[in-house]
């Protein structure tokens, strides 16, 4: 996971200077578009992956949110066409609309991606879990590096992100075939899935409400700058957002999968506090030190790394040093 997060850190200073900030705002807005209609996708049943009762049962959860994924793609699509041209007006920028068709693709892959890695989590495929998100960033950067270079603005760098999600899936056929390939195949009935679906049902009841609180916690002010400022505005935010979480996302992304894992399968609530409890402590005194000196030199370190257009956005990053640590 260390190295996945590190390619996507490391690749910043090279996208930032094939890309503009209006390319960087218009690619946020997409994403944000997205991310609200992914936080319905699957309507979360891949929460209930890891902790269900056998492995029977997980792949009959599988199947529910894969055809739940499915339908919420099918649903952003209908939503595209029929009011595209408005939501992409509404964002600021009509000449959106052409990538907002993109976003059904963006929900149906990420819902497949997160039941690949709760799948992968459950069975404790750690490592190759590590190795294929390492092969979606390694993709995604080459895409976008190269679309770049071809100067093709912020259609590079979602559809980058596309064939990043599209070879991490392609990647994990082959391990899911050998893992799920029999049980999905047995749990695919309407009575398997009713029931899977029924017994899990607190999972959409109550972690939509809080996928989609986070979401528009992360994107819903990127939209707002769209509204009533511009791409390039959005861009700034954007990318000093992307920047300042690089660090704990790069460490936190580590541990994650580990400490679900682990809680799953704890027989006692009360043995996961203090695990978390040491994790976030560590995460905050290996962290501090870089926010304070971020904060200090902010903007000549964004243009100095990225380069002089983005020395604004160091200023949005000095802001959101404090919500960040």
């Amino acid at each position: 996971m260390l190295v996945s997060q590190g390619i996507q850190l490391l690749a910043a200073p090279l996208l930032g200077r094939l890309y503009t900030p209006d390319s960087f705002g218009k690619w946020a807005m997409v994403l944000s578009v997205a991310g609200i209609a992914s936080a319905f996708g699957g309507l979360r049943y891949e929460l209930a992956i890891v902790p269900a009762a056998n492995d029977e049962e997980a792949a009959g959860v599988m199947g529910v949110q894969s055809l739940s994924n499915a339908a919420v793609a099918a649903l952003t699509f209908v939503i595209v066409i029929l009011f595209g041209n408005r939501i992409a007006a509404e964002i600021g920028d009509p000449y959106l609309t052409p990538l907002l068709y993109l976003t059904p693709v963006i929900v149906l892959l990420t819902g497949a991606g997160n039941v690949a890695t709760y799948g992968l989590i459950r069975g404790k495929h750690f490592k190759e879990l590590a190795l294929y998100r390492t092969a979606q960033s390694a993709s995604s950067v080459a895409v976008q590096t190269v679309s770049g270079i071809l100067g093709r603005g912020p259609g590079g760098l979602i559809f980058g992100g596309i064939v990043g999600q599209i070879a991490l899936g392609s990647s994990l056929i082959g391990l899911f075939r050998r893992n799920y390939g029999r049980l999905l195949r047995s749990a695919l009935s309407i009575p398997s899935l009713r029931a899977c679906a029924h017994k899990h049902q607190n999972f959409p009841r109550f972690m939509i409400a809080y996928g989609l609180a986070g979401v528009l916690r992360d994107r819903g002010l990127l939209l707002v700058l769209g509204i009533f400022g511009t791409p390039q505005e959005v861009g700034f935010y954007a990318f000093a957002l992307r920047i300042i979480y690089a660090p704990m996302a790069l460490i936190s992304n580590s541990f994650n999968s580990v400490i679900y894992q682990r809680a799953a399968e704890a027989t006692r609530r009360s043995d996961i506090g203090p695990l978390v409890f040491r994790v976030l402590s560590r995460l905050v005194t290996l962290t501090f030190p870089g926010f304070v000196v971020v904060a200090w030199f902010s903007t000549k370190l964004f243009a100095f790394v990225f380069g002089h257009q983005w020395e604004q956005a160091g200023l949005y990053a000095a802001l959101m040093i404090p919500p960040a640590m």
